[in-house]
């Protein structure tokens, strides 16, 4: 199966949409004249031929995505939804039925949480833990940097103009440090 294609906001952000404009330029909004309500931007209103139930189920099925997600090629998925969602509210709905609208609401909701993790709301607070976090993993990725390069030094043995002597007391101070390092994180 092929990997699903990034929106434009994860274009954007990447910094893919800069360099290959043209290239994604299909995917820039038009100038026409969008629907007013922003849940059906790009799906539309209803098909006509629904009954009264099936649009009210419809219009809940769009409300319970993140606005801006559904498109025009939605349009079936919506419809079926709203059907089945009809169904399963008059309990005449069978269970591959039920399963059938688990499945396409399921998969309104992952792609409405794939959009909102790439473009965050500016009301929504950044955690300070965030921070904290972020300082620890640089000091993992520094001390297995040392760890590493010390280890390379202990493969390669005395390097130029050094003695055996310096090179042992250098290599004992090596694993003093890392015992420490390793006491000092177990005691945390």
């Amino acid at each position: 199966m092929a990997r699903p294609r990034k929106t434009l906001e994860e274009l954007k952000l990447s910094g893919t949409f800069q360099q290959n404009k043209a290239r994604y330029s299909h995917m820039l909004p038009s100038a026409e004249p969008t629907a007013a309500h922003p849940a059906t931007e790009g799906l539309g209103e209803p098909p006509s031929h629904l009954k009264a139930a099936d649009k009210k189920a419809w219009h809940e099925v769009v409300a319970m995505t993140f606005p801006g997600t559904l498109e025009q090629k939605d349009r079936l998925l919506v419809e079926i939804a709203s059907q089945l969602l009809v169904k399963q509210r008059a309990g005449t709905i069978k269970v591959a039925e039920l399963k059938q609208l688990t499945t396409i609401l399921t998969g309104f909701q992952s792609r409405s949480r794939a959009t909102t993790s790439v473009a965050p709301t500016p009301n929504e607070s950044i955690d300070p833990s965030d921070e904290f976090f972020a300082q620890c993993d640089k000091e993992d990725a520094e001390e297995k940097r040392v760890r590493v390069e010390m280890e390379r030094r202990r493969n390669l043995g005395p390097q130029e103009g050094q003695t055996h002597a310096e090179f042992d007391r250098w290599c004992r101070w090596a694993t003093v440090r890392d015992e420490f390092a390793q006491s000092s994180k177990s005691s945390l």
